[in-house]
């Protein structure tokens, strides 16, 4: 009797267990800072199965293509790295598009890059 009233609870942390493994590492919501030739830039972005979206906190007076919340389409994904499109010709025509590369470090976070500047990620 005592067999299947354990049966249960074992399956059930088996499936969390199991669930947590599968986790994709890089979704979630995030803080990136980067640094250009001329200063330290700012966005907060998320990332989910369906893609997300990028904001980059910056005054749109010196970039008309900042400071909005663009799409952000997954090009790429395993375990171990993602690649993301920003996508900031859908909201502002002349804008060009750029990319994130993500890679998951050995300690389990995660680093980025956008061009030639690494990017320090935080998690929100």
């Amino acid at each position: 009797m005592q067999f299947l009233t354990f049966l249960p609870l074992c399956l059930l942390i088996g499936a969390s267990i199991a669930n947590a493994d599968t986790a994709n590492p890089f979704f979630g919501k995030w803080k990136a800072e980067w640094q250009t030739a001329k200063k330290m830039q700012e966005a907060h972005f998320v990332i989910d199965d369906k893609g997300g979206t990028w904001r980059t906190l910056s005054s749109p007076k010196s970039n008309p293509c900042v400071g909005k919340e663009v799409p952000i389409q997954i090009e790429n994904s395993s375990p171990g790295a993602m690649t993301l499109k920003l996508k900031f010709s859908e909201v502002l025509q002349g804008c060009a598009d750029a990319t994130i590369h993500l890679k998951r470090t050995d300690d389990g976070t995660v680093s980025g890059r956008r061009g030639k500047a690494d990017v320090a990620l935080t998690r929100e």
